[in-house]
């Protein structure tokens, strides 16, 4: 008491900086350990709590939907109890659930948040929100199974039972009691018909039902006369669906009416059609307008008839199977080609010299020209059409063609590889420009002056990060082309220069990725906690 003023504030500045770091932990002998719970170290000592959060929610935002159950399982404690950060997880996967903090899982907004990105989440919450009717309804909603519901008084609940058959629960495991409900049957039958089956007898004479299990894969009791012989319900059944005509009656197979207004919505219907109506030419056209490969299911009459035979070659059906005499019509060779212009191999083989025909063809699909006869091989319009319609259609053209600038770039502008281009054009800025952006690495094959051309290789990196390799290594050390690259291909990285792969932007870029990039990292960032999150490490 008798210390100057002075002296005792002196005194009591020298206790407390002798006592605060044994009460902090650290015993006099520097920091306290670093533990997994603490902040992120920074370049200049650690991170503070705040930017540490920032840090995760920063990675949570940059994740992938698979990735976020990840990045809330390997967060810090605080951050597993914090609200806003979990909602976040949660509203890009409800999977996360399982690595919150128990007390959100209990939190029924959490909880509805999580089952409604993901059904299934609903395992993952309190036991009391699993037997919670909002809860389970919204999850069951969202893709869960009534395999996770397990209170009996909520696996009879009309409301969640409709939510799942709507969402394919068949309706054989449905309460028996359900099953006789005809909005519950209703709602089954339109995801799968043959839940009709488990129904209740009285609903399998409904109308609407019937309907809509037939248009969705019923087959029905053949023993079932009465259904099978009505023709009101089965003409509104195969006017949704064709393919109903197999479950009819002989005698409505054998109904104009009917077996019309089953190949107009299905054409393949027509093999169910009875034989008197077989030679039908309505209802034959009908079927092939809607389906060319209809023709398969018609009678030897039919197929000899040119309008059925024109409407299916015009509708997609294979010259192949059509009769010798059809392929030698020109009509009809015009109406196959422009439908599937590989169609000119089955043509006769004088019309593979109709010059007007074989541009249709190769105008359709530019490897037709193959089929060409040979005089039209050096024709430079069919060349340049078939190649602007498949690349790849260069290798049929003459061997002078080959070298025509114009169609050989028009050729590489359209997907031709640098295998099928004649060497020469390897040094061809206009050419390889446009082979790299289809395929990068076809870098490796250029001349020098090309590979040291920046617009060139940064077409080839952003279609193929590693294309990197190939260029000089000026360009190597260009930041906009190394950016690139390892934007498409985290581990370009490799290919990048020494003063880059020290670069903090590029490195994160890279890592962001592919988290294996990293191992390439330099100037110490291979260690940095900021990369090392980036990358999940």
């Amino acid at each position: 008491s008798s210390l100057p003023q002075s002296r005792l504030v002196e005194f009591v500045l020298l206790c407390l900086r002798e006592v605060l770091p044994i009460a902090m932990g650290s015993c006099g002998s520097g920091a306290r350990p670093h533990t997994a719970g603490d902040a992120p170290q920074g370049p200049n000592g650690p991170k503070s709590p705040r930017a540490s959060a920032k840090l995760w929610h920063e990675k949570l935002k940059a994740s992938t939907v698979d990735d976020v159950p990840g990045v809330v399982d390997g967060a810090p404690p605080n951050l597993k109890s914090d609200r806003s950060f979990v909602q976040a997880a949660l509203e890009k996967n409800g999977l996360s659930l399982q690595h919150a903090a128990p007390s959100l899982q209990c939190d029924h907004g959490l909880v509805l948040v999580a089952v409604k990105q993901n059904g299934t989440s609903l395992r993952h919450a309190d036991s009391k929100l699993r037997s919670d009717r909002e809860v389970v309804l919204a999850a069951v909603q969202h893709g869960c199974t009534m395999d996770f519901v397990t209170e009996a008084h909520l696996r009879s609940d009309k409301g969640i039972v409709l939510a799942a058959v709507q969402h394919k629960w068949p309706l054989s495991s449905v309460p028996l009691q359900l099953r006789g409900d005809r909005e519950v049957v209703l709602a089954a039958v339109k995801q799968d018909g043959a839940s009709l089956d488990d129904a209740n007898e009285s609903l399998k004479d409904d109308e609407e039902i019937v309907i809509e299990a037939l248009s969705n894969g019923w087959k029905p009791d053949l023993k079932r006369s009465a259904l099978k012989s009505k023709k009101d319900v089965m003409l509104r059944a195969v006017k949704r669906d064709g393919w109903v005509l197999s479950c009819t009656d002989d005698k409505l197979k054998a109904d104009k009416e009917v077996a019309l207004a089953a190949v107009q919505q299905n054409g393949s219907s027509l093999r169910y059609v009875a034989d008197a109506l077989a030679s039908d030419k309505d209802i034959v056209l009908a079927a092939v307008k809607q389906c060319g490969s209809a023709l398969h299911f018609a009678n030897a009459k039919m197929q000899a008839d040119r309008d059925v035979v024109l409407a299916a070659l015009g509708n997609g059906f294979s010259l192949c199977y059509v009769r010798d005499e059809f392929r030698s019509d020109r009509e009809c060779l015009l109406a196959a080609v422009s439908q599937d212009g590989i169609a000119l191999d089955y043509a006769d083989k004088k019309f593979k010299s109709d010059r007007d025909l074989v541009l249709v063809a190769v105008k359709q699909n530019g490897r037709a020209l193959q089929f060409a006869a040979s005089s039209l091989s050096n024709d430079r319009d069919i060349a340049l059409a078939a190649v602007r319609q498949n690349g790849q259609a260069l290798r049929t053209v003459s061997r002078q063609l080959k070298r025509d600038r114009e169609v050989v770039l028009t050729a590489a502008q359209h997907a031709c590889p640098l295998s099928d281009i004649d060497a020469s054009f390897r040094s061809n800025r206009d050419v390889m420009l446009a082979v790299v952006g289809f395929h990068g690495r076809s870098l490796c094959h250029a001349g020098e002056a090309i590979k040291a051309d920046i617009d060139v290789v940064r077409a080839a990196v952003l279609q193929d990060g590693h294309a990197l390799k190939y260029a000089t290594a000026d360009l190597k050390s260009k930041r906009d082309v190394v950016l690139a690259a390892v934007r498409q291909a985290g581990l370009a990285l490799q290919h990048a220069s020494d003063v880059l792969r020290a670069d903090r932007e590029i490195v994160l870029a890279a890592v962001n990725g592919d988290s294996r990039s990293l191992r390439y990292a330099l100037g110490g960032l291979s260690q940095d906690q900021e990369c090392m999150a980036a990358a999940g490490a």
